[in-house]
């Protein structure tokens, strides 16, 4: 198909259509197009896009660009692909169920308050990791409602390195404080 339109105030469609796979269970319609407009401040805006397999796309200058990641970010997921590749199929599907095996719960605790809707938790397993939360909405009934979160967890490392991080999640974010977090990461969360 073939559909195109322009509005008298500048607002402009054009769209093409077919058909991929034509015949088969893989048989999809594909579309791609784009549209015009200007914003409230009279700026051109175009919109080109295509529907496929990949579902819908839209490209625009107008777009948010995301930040780049931290060098140290794309260091650190280099350095783990480059580890996990040198991995045999045979390994990477290994499961140490020694290290993996059951821990049991030595104690645990959860209480909600319905009143104002907080809640707070804890445990504490075999292996000597333990979870403290506390939590309760803020803002109630504003726009800006939502759920403030404090905590720490501790957890030995498999190569026998404690780790113990202190949390934050409210309206500014997952604020992680720790000795084991590196620098980047806590920047770039």
């Amino acid at each position: 198909f073939l559909r195109s339109f322009e509005t008298g105030n500048d607002i402009t469609r054009e769209e093409v259509g077919e058909l991929k796979n034509v015949g088969t269970p893989e048989e999809l319609q594909i579309v791609r197009g784009s549209y015009k407009y200007k914003d409230p401040e009279g700026n051109e805006i175009v919109v080109t896009y295509t529907a496929d397999e990949n579902g819908f796309v839209p490209q625009g200058a107008h777009f948010p660009v995301p930040p780049a990641i931290p060098q140290e970010i794309l260091e650190a997921l280099a350095k783990n692909a480059e580890e996990e590749a040198k991995l045999s199929e045979a390994e990477r599907a290994e499961i140490d169920t020694g290290r993996y095996g059951y821990i049991p719960i030595i104690s645990e605790n959860f209480d909600l308050n319905p009143v104002d809707n907080s809640y707070n938790f804890n445990y504490v397993t075999g292996d000597g990791s333990e979870r403290h939360e506390v939590g309760a909405i803020e803002n109630t009934g504003t726009p800006v409602e939502g759920t403030a979160v404090q905590g720490s967890y501790l957890y030995t490392a498999p190569d026998g390195t404690p780790v113990s991080v202190n949390y934050v999640a409210d309206s500014f974010g997952y604020q992680p404080v720790g000795p084991n977090i590196h620098p980047a990461i806590i920047k770039a969360v």
